[in-house]
């Protein structure tokens, strides 16, 4: 009878040893990284401290490129890299447009494209801007140095008198009712993106 009481307390000893030793798991713990206004709409900053990747820099008018087609293509170079066009045109001023169904191209008094319009979705784009991209997704592809909504002249980066140019504003109205963007570069070249609700409605590159 002894025996087995001392063995029953001995089982009973042992299991508190036992669960003595152990610990709970740790749990996993989670972290969520913060949101900077880099990542964020334009309509999202209330401060107009803007935060800019290093990356994103002023448009170059060498970006001013559709299909391959820049300043210096001439009519012979157009055709050549792109076929016939589907139709070809002379207004009264002597300008000839090349149409090719999304994107027309115009020389005016003059053998190189002077102009460009982009009606559709096309392939290369200046910054991959296509027909349909909101316009918080297209603003985040340029530097923004100042908080258009509020800055002189609604420019996003750079000054109007810098000299070498290179500098983006928004007219609020535009030239169809919606806000249109204008990006200048070094040159005096500029980049024109015209918009509808909200979307990329055309562009027009003026090279």
């Amino acid at each position: 009878m002894k025996k087995c009481i001392i063995l029953f307390l001995a089982a009973l000893l042992l299991l508190a040893f036992t669960a003595c030793g152990k610990t709970k798991p740790e749990q996993p713990i989670t972290t969520q990284a913060p949101e900077t206004f880099a990542s964020l709409p334009e309509s999202a900053s209330s401060t107009g401290t803007v935060i800019q990747p290093e990356e994103i820099t002023y448009l170059k008018a060498s970006e001013l490129v559709v299909n391959g087609i820049g300043a210096g293509t001439t009519r012979e170079q157009l055709v050549a890299k792109l076929g016939e066009p589907l139709s070809m045109e002379t207004d009264e001023l002597g300008g000839i447009s090349y149409d090719y169904g999304n994107v027309m191209f115009f020389f005016f008094d003059s053998d190189t494209v002077t102009s460009v319009n982009v009606n559709s979705k096309a392939g290369q784009t200046p910054r991959g801007i296509q027909a349909g991209d909101a316009f918080d997704e297209v603003i985040q592809k340029f530097p923004r140095e100042n908080d258009y909504r509020t800055s002189p002249g609604n420019s996003f980066y750079g000054t109007a008198d810098m000299g070498g140019h290179s500098y983006g504003y928004i007219l609020d109205e535009g030239d169809y009712g919606d806000p249109t963007m204008i990006v200048v570069t070094e040159r005096g070249t500029f980049l024109k993106v015209h918009f509808q609700n909200g979307a990329v409605d055309f562009m027009q590159l003026f090279i």
